[in-house]
């Protein structure tokens, strides 16, 4: 699974320090102008960078083909099942990645239903918990991003050697090669659904 850390000081320490992860700006995920719905600066900022990005969010809630590099794979944060047709779209003229929303309040499905439509490699977005981070390697997602909450408090991840540390332990749990059925190779072979 490759991990992405989005904008910010925790993304410039792992970037300085190497730490094996996606790093804005090679993750570009400029939130600030998407949720204040300013597509036009976040596509002239996407142009203005594109040399230094492999992966970007596409403006979730615009349903409009943007004119955008084609060097970069997008990730498409989906709100709701009937994006797929719109994801699906996207798909004939850019790489573009289905993102699973962790927070329910973002989405209309759930973890089951979102593997079912969407094949291939898929992103977790947003995670911020050990539990959301267990999730999407039971559901053998192929990329997420975190947050510096995974890492823990504010005060601990200005601590490079913390964080350097937690880093490590990180990548270590995530390639595991112990890795044994996924939880939804479980589901699809008809498994109890009981303890989800």
């Amino acid at each position: 699974m490759i991990l992405a850390v989005g904008r910010g000081p925790l993304a410039d320490l792992i970037r300085r320090e190497k730490l094996g992860l996606v790093a804005f700006p090679e993750f570009f995920d400029n939130k600030k102008l998407l949720l204040q719905g300013r597509v036009r600066e976040y596509v002239r900022a996407l142009f203005k960078n594109y040399k230094h990005i492999r992966y970007a969010l596409y403006p979730d809630y615009y349903y409009k083909e943007l004119d955008l590099p084609r060097s970069i794979t997008y990730v498409y944060p989906v709100h709701k099942l009937s994006e797929a047709d719109f994801v699906k779209e996207l798909q004939r003229r850019y790489t573009i990645i289905p993102g699973y929303a962790s927070d329910p309040r973002f989405r209309d499905y759930n973890i089951t239903d979102f593997m079912e439509t969407f094949k291939g490699p898929k992103w977790y977005l947003g995670i911020s918990t050990w539990r959301e981070l267990r999730e999407a390697i039971l559901f053998n997602f192929d990329y997420g991003d975190i947050t510096g909450f995974l890492l823990g408090k504010f005060s601990q991840i200005k601590d490079r050697k913390y964080v350097r540390a937690r880093v490590t332990e990180l990548l270590k749990y995530v390639n595991s090669p112990y890795k044994q059925t996924t939880l939804y190779d479980f589901v699809k072979l008809g498994g109890n659904h009981a303890f989800l």
